[in-house]
């Protein structure tokens, strides 16, 4: 065990850092360990609401959709309303694919922030050679 800590204590001595730099270096590193999961958890969130939303939505839509479908006699009337119904889920899709992009695009960017963060406080607090 005496060994074990005179190996230790070596290794700090060589690298230039003191016990007190390395436990707050430790700290700094678990507190942006917790940031970056939070900020995963919260990029999942927003993806499981926003998700949720659009199957609440879609099941509505269709519901909308064939109770008209049934009431129409003429079939060109059917293949008008479906018509619509591919215009507009056309849109719908491509707005749905911009909102999840822009979701993970800002929690990309709040991890480059995170991550950005410790680089500067890991690059000021290495001893200089």
């Amino acid at each position: 065990m005496q060994s074990l800590r005179r190996t230790i204590q070596g290794s700090i001595r060589m690298t230039g850092f003191t016990s007190d730099q390395l436990v707050a270096s430790s700290k700094a590193t678990a507190t942006a360990m917790f940031a970056l999961a939070n900020q995963a958890f919260h990029g999942c969130e927003q993806m499981i609401q926003f998700n949720l939303h659009a199957a609440r939505q879609a099941l509505t839509e269709s519901g909308s959709y064939w109770s008209e479908t049934l009431s129409y006699k003429a079939p060109e009337q059917v293949v008008a309303h479906h018509t619509k119904l591919l215009q507009s889920s056309t849109e719908k899709a491509l707005s749905y694919g911009g909102q999840l992009v822009a979701i993970a695009s800002n929690t990309h960017a709040e991890w480059l922030k995170i991550v950005g963060s410790q680089v500067e406080l890991h690059s000021r607090s290495l001893p200089r050679f």
